[in-house]
């Protein structure tokens, strides 16, 4: 596929339709078939580099749209960059620097890859432009991608206000994109603020409404935040349930893009890991094996996800770390730890950081503990660290159970 810079000739009508109908298709199928969506934008893309892609209609925004593919499909990050300059640079002559789908795949780009401080801030003109223009698929695309990196950088308040906004946009439209986008915002915001109870309820409403009007793809992502809520409430039995449910919908799928099956595969995760904490908390002088290997397989398939998929990868390395520790790897899981605190850091994704911190001060202050502190920073400090985003976040349960922490209780 050629990228040369020579002069080419203007596309007839009919090219032009074909092209528009080759990016308007993958666009719609990109959240249900990612690899039939690849097909169809490398189609695309091959009949744009034909001619002068300026002036073809949906044409700059079709290397846009292919830099999101490959990122949200977590194929290349390499190609997604180059995708997005180049779609940029021949869209100069439009105003496609200043549109909804430059906007939507560009924010796309540095939300999966995790460059959340290149993220400009909400654009409001930009997103009552777009809805009056009748562009509701990139507008609602622009707020989700935002609204995923703020509930992970912990500022509910944005969050809050995205996804009121498309509630807002899918009653007033009947726009069934926008809802599945508010619902599927709604359950990780509140998971993020341990809200666990409401989490369960709205990841119920979001997999009914899903099941009417979504896609299986959909419907693997709220269950796994159904999961995540189960299991942060103690429901250990109803969590198995939804999760083989979950299992099944992924393994009959030849390739789902990252941001449905992570909530998945996190759940399966911290459901192994939970089922390894208990067994070895019994009394029994042998274990079960297989339980430590199901951990560790499962913890292998998130951190896999992980690296193609900047959002939950703090938690990952965490649970990683809370792995490693569990099977008495200390340095390891000192590691691990080590590992999610710099990402955290990194990304200014301060739930996940805080509870990290969290993490590591209970473990430092554990009796059979061979180490004292990480980086330098002695327990003490590092629970006061997690104290301070605890509460610059207003996250009450994890306030106590950092008291709870610093009683000498076990949490």
């Amino acid at each position: 596929m050629s990228l040369s810079r020579k002069v080419k000739p203007v596309s007839s009508e009919r090219e032009n339709e074909i092209i528009d109908l080759y990016y308007k298709i993958g666009a719609g199928s990109m959240y249900i078939d990612l690899t039939r969506t690849f097909f169809i934008f490398m189609a695309a893309l091959r009949r744009t580099t034909r001619h002068d892609i300026a002036k073809i209609p949906n044409g700059p925004e079709s290397w846009l749209g292919g830099a999101a593919l490959f990122s949200f499909g977590g194929i290349s990050f390499k190609f997604a960059d180059r995708f997005l300059k180049y779609g940029r640079r021949v869209g100069c002559a439009s105003a496609i620097l200043n549109n909804a789908p430059n906007a939507f795949f560009t924010v796309s780009n540095q939300h999966c890859q995790g460059l959340w401080d290149e993220i400009e801030k909400v654009d409001h003109h930009l997103i009552d432009h777009g809805l009056g223009e009748g562009d509701l698929f990139h507008t609602t695309g622009y707020m989700w991608n935002h609204g995923v990196v703020k509930a992970e950088q912990g500022d509910f308040d944005q969050s809050r206000e995205i996804i009121e906004k498309l509630f807002q946009i899918g009653e007033t439209y009947d726009y069934a994109l926008a809802n599945v986008y508010a619902h599927t915002l709604n359950a990780a915001h509140l998971i993020k603020k341990n809200r666990t109870s409401e989490a369960l309820v709205e990841s119920e409403r979001g997999l009914s409404y899903s099941r009417e009007r979504g896609t299986e793809n959909q419907e693997l992502a709220f269950l796994g935040h159904k999961g995540q809520a189960q299991l942060l409430l103690g429901e250990t039995e109803a969590s198995n349930d939804t999760i083989s449910w979950g299992r099944e919908i992924y393994e009959k799928q030849r390739h789902v893009c990252a941001l449905y099956v992570t909530p998945h595969l996190v759940a399966r995760f911290l459901a192994d890991i939970h089922r390894l904490q208990q067994e070895l908390c019994d009394a029994r002088p042998f274990h079960d094996p297989n339980i430590r290997k199901t951990a560790y397989r499962s913890g292998k398939a998130a951190l896999k996800k992980s690296r193609k998929y900047a959002p939950y990868r703090t938690n990952i390395f965490r649970l990683m770390g809370h792995y490693y520790w569990l099977v008495g790897k200390q340095r390891k899981a000192i590691q691990w730890f080590d590992k999610a605190i710099k990402e955290g850091e990194r990304l200014g994704a301060r739930p996940d950081l805080s509870r990290t911190y969290l993490e590591v001060g209970r473990r430092l202050l554990e009796p059979q503990s061979k180490f004292k502190e990480l980086n330098g920073i002695s327990a003490p400090e590092y629970l006061n660290k997690a104290e301070t985003l605890f509460r610059e976040m207003d996250l009450q349960w994890d306030l106590e159970q950092l008291e709870r922490v610093r009683a000498g209780e076990k949490i």
